[in-house]
C-alpha cells in the first residue's frame, strides 16, 4: 500500500487492495464553483453509496471544507484526496489525515485497514 500512496496511485490503491469498486463511468471530472475559484475533482473509486474523489493540488484548509460541504450536496458521503507531490491529504465528513511522500506513515496505512473490502463482504 505504501508504495501506491507514494506514486499517488489512489486509483489502484482502492480497487486492488481495498477492495473498492470503479466509479460509475458515466461520470467524469467534476468542476465545482466556489466564489473565488474553481475546482476540478476527479472520481477515483465508489462503495455502498461512498466515494471518493482527487483533487491535484493541495488547497487551504478554509478552501478544503468549502469543497467538502459542496461535495456531500453530491455524494454526501465522500473521501476527497487533496495530492501534490509531497503529501496528500485525505478529508472526510469528520477528519482530515496527511499521508507525506516517502515517510513511514504507519499510523495512516493502518488506518486504511478500516476502509477495506473485502470478497467475503461482498458475497453476503
Amino acid at each position: 500500500m505504501k508504495k501506491l500512496l507514494d506514486q499517488s496511485d489512489f486509483q489502484t490503491l482502492f480497487i486492488e487492495e481495498l477492495g473498492w469498486d470503479y466509479y460509475n463511468a458515466s461520470v467524469r471530472d467534476m468542476t465545482l464553483r466556489l466564489p473565488n475559484s474553481s475546482y476540478v475533482l476527479s472520481p477515483i473509486a465508489q462503495k455502498r453509496g461512498f466515494g471518493v474523489f482527487l483533487h491535484l493540488g493541495i488547497p487551504n484548509k478554509k478552501i478544503r471544507m468549502q469543497i467538502g460541504m459542496a461535495m456531500r450536496e453530491i455524494v454526501y458521503e465522500n473521501i476527497i484526496i487533496f495530492a501534490d507531490a509531497e503529501k496528500a491529504i485525505w478529508k472526510s465528513k469528520e477528519h482530515e489525515r496527511k499521508y507525506l511522500v516517502g515517510k513511514a506513515n504507519l499510523n495512516f496505512i493502518g488506518s486504511l485497514g478500516k476502509i477495506k473490502f473485502s470478497l467475503e463482504e461482498e458475497e453476503s
